[in-house]
């Protein structure tokens, strides 16, 4: 983990809604993007989730007037394809003036995240997001982490572990 980046010693149970804002890239000014995101509930098994429970903004490069069916849509984050090169597999979305993109999932109830792994965009690196915050039901649960870049040859990943002090 960073340094600089600010981790809350998190007493959180539950959530409902649980959100990603990119903050930079590794220096694409225009467009910003990751392969995929996973996150783990209390028993360390991968929560599964469906298109319903998510939502992008800006939901990707598609909502430019000079784009049109770009296969790299907000569905791909959770396709399970997330180390890999293949552009049909990953997210893509505008950068847009005054804000950052923001990717949401919604739970359908209450629900534990133990852990997020985030895979960055590996299409073009500079492409992908260098500094990351995240939050559950408005509790800023880190900011300013740094999601290691993509080579041609490998995903950069990030795992972060989540704080959960119900006994267990």
């Amino acid at each position: 983990m960073q340094q600089n980046a600010f981790f809350a010693e998190s007493h959180l149970r539950t959530c409902v809604i649980f959100q990603l804002r990119l903050l930079s890239t590794w220096g694409d000014e225009f467009y910003i993007g990751l392969n995929g995101i996973e996150l783990f509930n209390r028993q360390d098994k991968l929560i599964r989730l469906h298109p319903q429970n998510l939502a992008a903004f800006p939901e990707s490069v598609n909502c430019l007037t000079s784009v049109k069916d770009d296969p790299r849509t907000s569905d791909k984050l959770i396709d399970g394809c997330n180390d890999t090169n293949k552009p049909y597999h990953m997210w893509l979305t505008p950068i847009l003036p005054n804000s950052c993109a923001r990717i949401f999932v919604i739970f359908d109830a209450p629900t534990y995240v133990t852990r997020i792994r985030i895979y960055n965009y590996r299409k073009t690196s500079a492409r992908g997001v260098r500094h990351i915050a995240i939050s559950a039901d408005d509790l800023l649960l880190c900011s300013g982490a740094e999601v290691p870049a993509s080579s041609a040859e490998a995903t950069g990943i990030l795992d972060i572990p989540l704080r959960d002090f119900e006994g267990e």
